[in-house]
C-alpha cells in the first residue's frame, strides 16, 4: 500500500483508494474526494452514504483527510446501498412465471416470495435503525438506556434475518425447478447481505463512547 493510499470497506469487501493525483497525499485531498472515489468503486451515491473513521461519522465534506485523523492505511468503513438495486431485482422476479409449469414450483415460488416480502419489509426496518444509530453516535449526551434499547432493536432484526435464512434452507427444489432454485438462491444472498450489514450497523454502535 502507498503512502496516499486509505482502505475502505463496505458490505465484507476491501477497496485500496488511492490519492496519487494529490502532491500532499492525505493533508490535501478532502472528505467529497474520498466520497466521489467511493461512489466509483462501490456504486453508492454520494448523498446516501456514511463514512466512518474509527467508528465516528465524518460529516464535514471539505476538510482534508487528515484532519480526521486518517493516515496512509487507515480503514474508513462505509455505509449506504445502491439506489433500489435489490429492490427492483427481486420486484421484478416476483412476476416471472414458473419455467417447468409444474404446479409443485408455482408452490414454492409462493413460499419464497413471502419470505422475500417479508425481508423487503424488514430492509425499510434496517434503514430506519441505521439512521438511529447514526443520530445516536453522533449525539453529545448518549443515554445509556438508549444505547440499550438500538443493540436490543438490532438484535431483533438479526433474528429475523436468521430466521429466513432456516426457512429458505428448508426449501428443497427439484431438478427442474431452475427458477425457484434461483428465487431461493438470490433471496439466501439478500438475507446474508442484509445480515452482515446489521452487524456493521450494531459494531458502530457498541464502538459508540458514553
Amino acid at each position: 500500500m502507498s503512502d496516499t493510499e486509505l482502505e475502505l470497506r463496505w458490505k465484507g469487501h476491501a477497496y485500496d483508494i488511492n490519492f496519487d493525483e494529490f502532491p500532499n497525499g492525505l493533508e490535501q485531498a478532502t472528505l467529497a474526494d474520498l466520497k466521489e472515489k467511493a461512489k466509483r468503486v462501490t456504486g453508492v451515491p454520494v448523498n446516501a452514504m456514511k463514512l466512518l473513521a474509527s467508528g465516528a461519522v465524518m460529516k464535514d465534506d471539505s476538510s482534508p483527510l487528515s484532519l480526521y485523523g486518517l493516515r496512509p492505511g487507515s480503514k474508513v468503513l462505509l455505509l449506504g446501498q445502491r439506489p433500489n438495486i435489490l429492490t427492483q431485482s427481486f420486484q421484478a422476479r416476483l412476476t416471472e412465471q414458473t419455467a417447468s409449469g409444474n404446479p409443485e414450483e408455482a408452490s414454492l415460488i409462493s413460499r419464497i416470495n413471502h419470505i422475500l416480502k417479508d425481508m423487503n419489509d424488514n430492509m425499510t426496518k434496517i434503514n430506519q435503525y441505521e439512521h438511529e444509530v447514526g443520530k445516536f453516535v453522533q449525539s453529545r449526551n448518549q443515554d445509556p438506556k438508549a444505547k440499550k434499547k438500538l443493540l436490543e432493536m438490532g438484535m431483533f432484526l438479526s433474528e429475523k434475518l436468521m430466521q429466513a435464512l432456516l426457512a429458505l434452507d428448508g426449501i428443497q427444489c427439484q431438478p427442474g425447478f431452475h427458477t425457484a432454485r434461483q428465487k431461493r438462491k438470490e433471496g439466501v444472498n439478500l438475507a446474508q447481505d442484509l445480515h452482515d450489514r446489521v452487524d456493521q450497523i450494531k459494531a458502530i454502535l457498541k464502538n459508540a463512547s458514553l
